[in-house]
């Protein structure tokens, strides 16, 4: 069939990842502060853009809670909110773990090789004391289960709630005990998915994402419940 001309769509498009990207990760990094004002005509000049894809990269932030928008008034990088870390973490915690039990039933070797290999690359990056290369690394070994579960909605769904925490990861992984543990704790997960036992698969991944969960509110000296 004829294909349309889209140079134009395309262009803005990979200009709007460009912008996503580079503003989310000065978002996490702390390099913009919670309630900073963000102005997409100084964003477009810095990044040589119309403001259009700007603009775009901004709507897609505020889905994911990074920034907040006011129409006809301001655009602020969002507050790190301490009762949004129960809020988060929790369904977090459930759609993990079902990812992980469904995972289980199709997991053959090739799948657990490729498990293997992305821990191997966060524990570099654990090891190195990077943290914002644990915290994508950290993302590719789950978005790796969330794939071999194969349902769409569950990694939609966690991938919008990894980003409400991202900037609560960046500040736990900045030590690199924490992230050597978590490689350590993927190891004991592929193991399970390797005896394909679902059950403890799935209450693994469970408790490891409430253990975090635990541990940034102590972090914040926040009271458990």
């Amino acid at each position: 069939m004829p294909i349309p001309n889209v140079e134009g769509p395309l262009v803005r498009q990979s200009a709007k990842e460009k912008v996503y990207e580079t503003v989310r990760e000065w978002i996490i990094r702390g390099t913009l502060e919670p309630g900073e004002q963000l102005y997409d005509a100084k964003l477009a000049e810095y990044f040589h853009l119309s403001r259009t894809p700007v603009r775009e990269a901004l709507l897609l932030l505020e889905t994911e809670g990074l920034v907040s928008i006011r129409a006809g008034r301001a655009t602020t990088v969002s507050e790190i909110s301490p009762e949004r870390i129960r809020e988060c973490y929790e369904p977090l915690s459930v759609l993990q773990a079902l990812a992980a039990e469904l995972a289980c039933a199709c997991m053959e070797e090739e799948a657990l090789a490729a498990l293997e290999e992305l821990n191997g690359k966060f524990m570099e990056a654990a090891r190195a004391g990077d943290a914002w290369r644990m915290i994508e690394r950290d993302r590719a070994f789950h978005r790796k289960i969330f794939e071999i579960a194969g349902n769409q909605y569950i990694m939609r769904f966690c991938e919008t709630l990894l980003s409400h925490v991202a900037r609560i990861e960046y500040a736990y992984f900045s030590v690199p005990e924490a992230g050597v543990g978590s490689a350590y704790g993927h190891v004991e997960l592929i193991e399970l998915f390797r005896k394909r036992d679902s059950r403890r698969a799935g209450e693994r991944l469970r408790k490891g994402v409430l253990r975090a969960m635990r541990a940034y509110e102590e972090a914040m000296n926040l009271p458990h419940k």
